[in-house]
């Protein structure tokens, strides 16, 4: 048996034609049932990364500018596709308004001093004038998410990590809950409708933090020999 996502019991398709199952699909003995895994580990940039990111720069200094204000917009968890339907209207001094597909805003988040001196600079020196509206331009109007993408890949390719926009927003997630930030807080900043969203998006994230957090903070009966924190983590049975 296998459970789509809502839950209805389907037959596999390497079973109905006869083949192995994918590397990514295991049986579970215990509950009788098919299972899928992601195949792709979620990488997180270390505080060593993040610094490289944002001083990442192009020949172009007009581009570098753009595209450094782009990265940090992807730092406080926008998604691609929100970065590119930001309009110049949408940020202020206070405020960052993120829009949806349909170009409606769908949530606020604050401004921080740094990126708002940055968005004005980048505005008044370095925007191209190719739309009325869009905070982020080319040579041909309104920057899209494939160009926002391919910032990224560069950078990656550069640097010689995974980096992706996605891998930005799962950074700020750590960050708020290591800053001690309310889960609905962080759901809210997130964009997420569910906050079940919000503790699966962070729960693969944070088993060695919660362990360092105990090596740091507890004492009880002398506190610890702090071993290779990436060997060991608070799974049960690892």
């Amino acid at each position: 048996m296998y459970l789509s996502s809502r839950g209805k019991a389907i037959v596999p398709l390497f079973l109905k034609i006869g083949r192995k199952p994918p590397s990514r699909i295991t049986w579970n003995e215990n509950l009788k049932l098919w299972h899928t895994r992601s195949e792709r580990e979620i990488y997180v940039p270390s505080d060593e990364d993040v610094k490289k990111i944002l001083a990442y720069e192009w020949p172009d200094p007009a581009i570098t500018r753009r595209n450094q204000l782009i990265i940090r917009y992807a730092f406080l968890a926008l998604r691609r596709e929100e970065i590119a339907a930001l309009n110049v209207g949408d940020v202020s001094e206070n405020w960052i308004s993120i829009r949806d597909s349909k170009m409606n805003v769908s949530r606020k988040i604050p401004m921080p001093k740094e990126v708002w001196a940055l968005t004005r600079e980048y505005i008044k020196y370095y925007r191209v004038a190719s739309d009325d509206y869009a905070l982020f331009t080319t040579s041909k109007g309104r920057i899209n998410v494939k160009t926002i993408g391919a910032i990224f890949w560069e950078i990656g390719k550069a640097l010689n990590i995974p980096l992706h926009t996605h891998a930005c927003r799962h950074w700020r997630a750590v960050d708020l809950y290591k800053k001690g930030v309310d889960l609905e807080a962080i759901r809210k900043y997130l964009g997420h409708a569910k906050l079940s969203t919000t503790q699966i998006y962070l729960k693969s994230l944070l088993d060695s933090i919660t362990l360092s957090q105990i090596y740091e903070k507890d004492d009880l009966f002398g506190g610890y020999d702090v071993p290779d924190s990436k060997k060991h983590n608070m799974k049960g049975g690892e």
